[in-house]
């Protein structure tokens, strides 16, 4: 039932698979990164217990919801590790420079490759609205491009971030639903073809938000779904 927790400690293992001609799968090393507590409750499975991103010499950037951030070799080796705070959505993502971009919340830190800290800046004070988060962040060239939502509301915020933190433009606006506990929160934001696609969804409602922008955040469109989907992806010129 909800509010009932149950807790397993489980040990999050990072494998590196490689897959022969035969469709054989073999370990090629294993690394014992963090522990994670399982907790059933609703509200834990809506976050995963692990992110990655990749460098552009295929390293890893690895993150886990206990906090643990570290950068790992394509053969397994650790180059470094430091603990960061924790907060119920977090993200981390690469940009073209090879620097890291953590979310937390409604703060956004960027980290050069080495882990050191280039800025961090809390952005809770952008909107009208209170207790913002930052649910999805993408990046195209020196620019940032945020999604997140406000607690027990109908409101979607966005937002444009230059390279040194700056808010180039922030927009909001709401989803089209009945009530504010049938909002559904950002899972994406992509960029394609000049244009902002943000992804909205639940898992157990089988309804599906699909937003797009120029971006500067304008001419927004919207189509409602009757059924979930999972991610965005983009191939030959198309998105699907």
């Amino acid at each position: 039932t909800l509010g009932t927790i149950m807790r397993n400690t489980l040990i999050i293992l990072i494998f590196l698979l490689t897959f022969s001609v035969q469709s054989q799968i073999s370990e090629s090393w294993n690394l014992n990164f963090d522990t994670y507590t399982y907790n059933s409750s609703n509200y834990s499975q809506k976050f995963p217990p692990i992110e990655m991103a990749k460098f552009s010499n295929g390293d890893n950037v690895v993150l886990s919801q206990n906090g643990a951030l570290a950068k790992v070799k394509t053969n397994g080796e650790i180059v470094w590790r430091k603990e960061l705070k924790t907060c119920a959505q977090q993200r981390i993502l690469i940009d073209s420079n090879n620097n890291i971009i953590f979310s937390c919340g409604s703060e956004i830190t960027k980290f050069n490759s080495n882990g050191e800290i280039i800025w961090n800046k809390d952005y809770s004070n952008k909107f009208n609205k209170k207790y913002l988060t930052f649910d999805a962040i993408t990046s195209d060239k020196d620019n940032l491009y945020v999604v997140g939502h406000f607690f027990h509301s109908k409101n979607i915020c966005q937002l444009s971030i230059d390279t040194n933190g700056k808010v180039l433009w922030k927009k909001k606006f709401k989803q089209d639903v009945d009530y504010e506990f049938s909002f559904l929160p950002p899972k994406q934001i992509v960029l394609f073809e000049n244009r902002l696609y943000i992804l909205a969804y639940y898992n157990s409602k089988s309804i599906s938000f699909l937003y797009s922008s120029n971006l500067n955040g304008g001419k927004r469109k919207y189509k409602k779904l009757d059924f979930i989907i999972k991610k965005l992806k983009s191939k030959d010129n198309t998105l699907f």
